[in-house]
């Protein structure tokens, strides 16, 4: 999860969220409901759409692209492996950026989920400014 001590973070950091629409996918409804909580609070015409696990993510971007995916890896049903492998080989999502934020601080497993197609890699718990800026520097790539 983020690191909620920082309660707003400045404004010119998170503008570039505004009129984004970000996938929020964990199979932790308490994470889930914390990352929309924060970014909801960050900008005020986002669209934050979220999904339980992996098939229910892959369900909704097939008929809706977002501007970013957070992306749990290991959940029921098919795991961020498994959506990332779907993005990438899905005409309409395959430049969609993907930050996977999961609670392995593994080098291998960075390795390995940067190798399949993401785009960042944070272990949790996350700093919110670290957090923020990854969401920045990805929103302002696509």
């Amino acid at each position: 999860m983020l690191d909620a001590t920082i309660e707003r973070i400045p404004p010119t950091m998170i503008k570039i969220l505004e009129n984004k629409t970000v996938l929020v996918v964990d199979d932790d409804t308490p994470v889930r409901d914390f990352i929309e909580g924060f970014l909801g609070s960050q900008a005020t015409q986002v669209t934050i759409a979220c999904a339980g696990n992996g098939n229910e993510a892959i369900d909704w971007m097939k008929s809706t692209v977002p501007d970013l995916v957070i992306l749990d890896l290991y959940m029921p049903v098919v795991d961020g492996y498994g959506v990332i492998d779907w993005m990438r080989h899905e005409p309409r999502t395959s430049d969609t950026p993907i930050l996977v934020m999961t609670g392995f601080d593994d080098h291998q497993v960075e390795f390995d989920v940067l190798e399949a197609g993401a785009d960042v890699f944070l272990s949790k718990p996350v700093e919110s400014r670290q957090f923020c800026a990854r969401v920045n520097a990805l929103l302002r790539s696509k």
